[in-house]
């Protein structure tokens, strides 16, 4: 049976995923730029509007051809984008894929943001989909998030050298982590935790600026 892709919204404590649509990219623009060191910036050039809506576009097509499936996390207190996050190299025969490309807006990093979207998404992928195994690619210079995928229960399974090639031709290795369903019950425990550990982001607009 083929997995039900559809765009649908997740609904979670404190966050929202919503299926990326056209309506989003400003407030994507909003939430992702003004940060010319920031890692997205540096590796991948995304540092304009017109750079991210061309991107965020050409993720839309991939959507529709079933190569990817996006999630646009909102802050339910705020009110506000948070971030996005996709379901990649999706390979239905082998019940796996990818999460990546997860951006999270400055306002919201060190939050229950990234935290809660890991959990939904996880969720989603083991036990709607029934998936045997999910992964992650990382950048070898990323620390930060070598340490959060470690510190939710995901495993190291390697280095791919040489992968890719950035906009600026640097050639990139990647780590690959990745979680089995066999895992899944012990990592949802850790994430609940972890969750739980997080507070709130105290008056958010405030924080936004408003």
């Amino acid at each position: 049976m083929a997995w039900d892709l559809t765009s649908r919204i997740v609904e979670g404590n404190r966050i929202r995923l919503e299926p990326l649509s056209n309506n989003h990219i400003p407030e994507l623009c909003e939430c992702l730029l003004g940060e010319p060191d920031g890692w997205f910036s540096r590796m991948y050039g995304i540092n304009s509007s017109e750079v991210l809506s061309g991107a965020l576009e050409n993720r839309l097509k991939a959507n529709s051809d079933r190569k990817s499936v996006s999630f646009v996390s909102r802050d339910k207190a705020s009110g506000k984008v948070a971030g996005i996050s996709h379901f990649m190299r999706i390979d239905e025969p082998n019940r796996q894929l990818e999460i990546g490309g997860t951006q999270v807006g400055r306002y919201f990093r060190k939050t229950h943001v990234n935290t809660e979207n890991k959990f939904l998404m996880l969720r989603e992928v083991f036990e709607r989909l029934c998936a045997v195994r999910v992964f992650f690619k990382i950048d070898p210079e990323n620390i930060m998030s070598q340490q959060g995928i470690l510190r939710i229960g995901a495993k190291l399974e390697g280095e791919l050298r040489n992968d890719a090639i950035l906009p600026d031709g640097r050639v990139r290795n990647y780590l690959i982590y990745s979680i089995v369903d066999s895992e899944w019950s012990g990592v949802k425990a850790q994430l609940q935790r972890l969750m739980d550990r997080t507070a709130p982001i105290q008056r958010p607009e405030r924080l936004l600026g408003e």
